[in-house]
């Protein structure tokens, strides 16, 4: 599974499994999915919210034309397991990063 971020040049970002069909001219995203960032006034924390890039569309998968992709790139950890709970197999993946106790 190639889960990324695609960044339109629009500003828009997506967030989803990039199918093995995209090529050069276009993109196939599947389970597109909308990210914004948020301050939550009340914890001064940055929350993520995750939602449907097309929330009217029967359809799973979404072409994009290459000329509106402005980049893509990987999610964070905590990005990618959200995703992967709402609409992959459900697996985390453990945090890497560790404080050390000396």
């Amino acid at each position: 599974m190639n889960i990324m971020i695609t960044r339109l040049i629009t500003g828009e970002e997506i967030l989803g499994e990039i199918c093995p069909e995209s090529n050069f001219t276009c993109y196939v995203i599947k389970n597109p999915t909308s990210i914004a960032a948020a301050r939550n006034p009340k914890t001064d924390n940055v929350d993520i919210h995750m939602g449907p890039w097309l929330p009217l569309s029967a359809e799973k998968t979404v072409k994009i034309n290459s000329s509106v992709v402005a980049c893509q790139y990987p999610p964070v950890t905590e990005i990618l397991n959200k995703y992967n709970t709402l609409f992959g197999s459900g697996i985390v993946i453990p945090n890497t990063s560790y404080h050390n106790m000396n």
